[in-house]
């Protein structure tokens, strides 16, 4: 039988038990908070319906082969980026040769701060999340999942695997982005090698994530389990023209916003951008605190939470179109936030015109320039034909149920506070 909505769970606590009614309640539609929603999982014949290819790989984990495949490009990549790092210090550059290791290091560092929480919410314990947080940090999760996944047929935990890629945007691919175009734009690359393996690295940057958006629509389980949180419908038929122009959005969000990052950083400087940055995080900061604060886990485990999505939402939107509770709040206000943002780059970038005209490297500055510009158009186009024309009434019922899932939040948290004043010895009293 379905699980009880949240407006029954409210009046008659039908899915709670005598024993911590509250907690319970809150677990399950944490876990569940789209089962109020009315969709048959079958079609008239009784069996599941034919999916599209695009439908299967947006809303199905990938296959063993296929993830080893990523891992194996995943680490190639790295590989190449020590090789640039190399030759930066040969070179004398520092800041590059810096910018590189960050990229190296810094995403497992970030996605072990952000998993350990995430991990806490579930069923596990501290003995199993503090083990995962330390595969990340160490870089060796992506091996060692991929290892138990083509051996044991084991999956992975999706949500760290597409967590740990959106660190990487924004901590690998952003500075070996910058560092690579400065190198192309500035002509103090030797012809031959030296100047293919730069490409070879810019193109992996840009191009090496194009899946990312199925990675992650393609999520499932606990502990967000965004797959009910879905504005489409996967199994209804003649939706394939739906995914295409996901896909196209996803991946012009990302290239236009690495590409953007690219160009502050020859045309201000890395203080300019990192600025830049930060007050990017900072107000996505506010958005993700205005949910994690309302829930009831301790303070400190709200602020690993919202610290956390900054490390995974920098460059990249997730569950745009799988608005969890946890990010309602910013999913409803990422489009415009990212359209402010980008107006204000573009500000920045075009003060500088005269340094950047006066760059040997022409041809590629203007080739980068022409794709974010492309890719923006492309993305704020799709994102509002996508979000206030094609799935309009999904995100407003998604809105609706986020606001009872809250309504339930706050009623808990009352009542614990007048238990526990109820509780307290009243003066006077033996």
């Amino acid at each position: 039988s379905r699980h009880p909505s949240i407006a029954d769970c409210l009046a008659q606590r039908s899915c709670c038990g005598a024993k911590d009614q509250e907690a319970l309640c809150f677990s399950q539609h944490l876990r569940s908070p789209r089962s109020l929603m009315n969709k048959d999982d079958m079609n008239e014949t009784g069996s599941p319906p034919k999916k599209s290819f695009l439908a299967k790989v947006y809303t199905e984990a990938p296959t063993r082969l296929g993830y080893a495949r990523t891992v194996v490009l995943l680490y190639a990549s790295q590989a190449v980026n020590i090789f640039n790092a190399t030759k930066a210090l040969q070179a004398g550059s520092i800041e590059a040769f810096a910018l590189l290791m960050f990229g190296l290091i810094a995403p497992g560092i970030a996605e072990a701060f952000t998993s350990y929480p995430k991990n806490m919410l579930g069923d596990s314990t501290k003995a199993r999340a503090l083990p995962i947080a330390m595969r990340f940090a160490f870089n060796v999760d992506a091996a060692y999942d991929g290892w138990k996944y083509l051996r044991e047929d084991l999956e992975p935990v999706w949500l760290g695997v597409f967590g740990i890629r959106q660190a990487q945007l924004l901590f690998c691919n952003v500075p070996t982005l910058a560092v690579n175009l400065s190198l192309l734009v500035s002509g103090t690359l030797e012809p031959g090698a030296p100047t293919y393996t730069v490409y070879a690295s810019t193109a992996s940057a840009l191009f090496g994530c194009h899946l990312l958006g199925a990675l992650t629509h393609s999520t499932k389980g606990p502990p967000s389990n965004a797959e009910k949180y879905r504005v489409w419908d996967a199994d209804a038929a003649g939706v394939g023209w739906q995914f295409t122009l996901m896909y196209i959005y996803d991946n012009t969000s990302i290239w236009y916003r690495l590409i953007m990052c690219a160009l502050l950083y020859i045309a201000e400087g890395i203080m300019v951008t990192f600025a830049f940055l930060a007050f990017s995080g900072a107000f996505q900061a506010i958005l993700f605190w205005e949910t994690f604060s309302q829930m009831p886990l301790p303070f400190k485990r709200q602020l690993q939470l919202t610290t956390g999505q900054l490390t995974e939402y920098g460059i990249f939107d997730a569950n745009q179109f799988e608005p969890v509770a946890a990010i309602c709040v910013y999913s409803r206000h990422c489009y415009a936030f990212r359209f402010i943002q980008a107006c204000v780059a573009i500000c920045l970038i075009s003060r500088s015109h005269d340094k950047l005209a006066a760059y040997p490297g022409q041809t590629e500055l203007w080739i980068m320039a022409a794709m974010s510009s492309v890719s923006f158009v492309l993305w704020a186009s799709l994102g509002y034909f996508l979000q206030f024309r094609v799935f309009a009434n999904e995100f407003e019922d998604m809105r609706l149920k986020a606001q009872a899932f809250f309504s339930m939040l706050a009623e808990m948290k009352k009542k614990k506070i007048e238990a526990a004043k109820t509780a307290e010895p009243t003066p006077g009293s033996s």
